[in-house]
């Protein structure tokens, strides 16, 4: 399920030498740090990046694997404009449904409705 608006945190590394090996040791250190362990990444197609994949998480109480977030490296016909001559990383994780296995839930709607008694029942933190 979907909402109308999207919420993404960006990263972005330009550093000359950097490879797809690089940003695969990235993302892996970000979703260690988020407590994801089980990770796997997938080939995939995005239009400004290539190589391109997406991460996936085992989410333990579903039993299944779960896309995080979109990654890939900057085409190089979109860096000459701008005098980039080397290699750019960008990935874009998806804060909604970090949250929402964080919480539990299984509908993102969820995370905006206004029931008070669902809000106050919800811990603070950790």
């Amino acid at each position: 399920k979907h909402l109308a608006e999207f919420y993404q945190c960006e990263g972005i590394v330009m550093e000359r030498g950097m490879t797809l090996r690089h940003m695969l040791g990235y993302l892996k250190e970000i979703l260690n740090a988020l407590g994801f362990e089980r990770i796997k990444f997938m080939p995939s197609y995005f239009p400004y990046t290539e190589p391109s994949v997406q991460a996936l998480v085992y989410h333990e109480a579903k039993g299944e694997w779960l896309e995080v977030l979109g990654a890939g490296m900057f085409r190089p016909e979109l860096l000459r404009p701008l005098g980039i001559r080397y290699p750019v990383l960008a990935w874009g994780i998806g804060l909604s449904r970090l949250i929402m296995m964080k919480l539990g839930l299984e509908d993102i709607r969820d995370l905006f409705k206004n029931d008070l008694a669902w809000l106050a029942s919800r811990p603070i933190g950790g």
